[in-house]
């Protein structure tokens, strides 16, 4: 192609035909540059396309982390209600209607919480050099690993560090536990006379109750971001 219009400029140029040669040239340039954006133009589709279908794949992933998600924190808010009903009745004193060795053992349990988001810091760094196309989508995904699992995190650390320390120092030196740390009835009995473990008790309970609170509203989000996540997907397959 180049020979051709290489052989048609020498002709113009030979015949002395320099106005018409001249046109020539520039409309050759202009056939060029318009070669070269095409070009362009096609490259960034492709690579807008690809950008695209990344973005996808990773709001997938996320979905299926989100499913796993889900049936951890039912299977958290179950063992919750059990705590709750447990230290409710050690409130209550109604000792009789519970295996009060296990105090010990429900009273170390802490709400230790942690995500997936391998899924969503994927895609962060995909934003991070990449155009978004489903923007809504993504301010909802990204408030929900932000905003709404920090604050669980952030109760879930404030919890791990009062049941590690206040709880687990008062155990060690009041109450005697085996190795599965199960406690002394009577030892038991005789420290629920004391305001000190009563107090722990209530405070557990309190705790588990916030913690149940708190994991209601996030596996209602969660099931709503699933729903959104699922609905974007199948709009993409159609």
């Amino acid at each position: 192609m180049i020979k051709f219009f290489r052989r048609i400029r020498q002709q113009l140029l030979n015949e002395g035909k320099t106005g018409r040669y001249f046109k020539y040239a520039f409309g050759e340039i202009i056939l060029v540059v318009l070669g070269i954006l095409i070009a362009l133009q096609i490259n960034n589709w492709n690579e807008r396309r690809m950008s695209k279908a990344m973005e996808e794949l990773l709001y997938d992933q996320i979905l299926k982390e989100l499913k796993l998600e889900l049936a951890d924190l039912e299977s958290r808010k179950d063992m919750t209600s059990l705590h709750v009903d447990y230290f409710t009745k050690v409130s209550e004193k109604k000792y009789e209607e519970i295996n009060l060795v296990l105090l010990t053992q429900y009273l170390g349990i802490s709400f230790d919480f942690h995500n997936r988001n391998n899924g969503f810091n994927s895609l962060i760094q995909h934003s991070n050099s990449n155009e978004i196309f489903i923007k809504d989508l993504f301010n909802t995904i990204r408030l929900h690993y932000e905003e709404q699992y920090q604050r669980v995190n952030q109760f879930s650390k404030w919890h791990i560090a009062f049941t590690n320390g206040t709880v687990e120092d008062y155990i060690s030196k009041n109450l005697s536990v085996d190795i599965a740390f199960k406690g002394n009835e009577k030892e038991i009995l005789h420290a629920l006379e004391d305001d000190q473990l009563m107090f722990i008790v209530n405070y557990q309970l309190a705790s588990n109750n916030a913690t149940g609170s708190a994991l209601d509203i996030l596996i209602n989000n969660t099931e709503n971001l699933i729903s959104k996540i699922s609905e974007q997907l199948d709009k993409s397959d159609d």
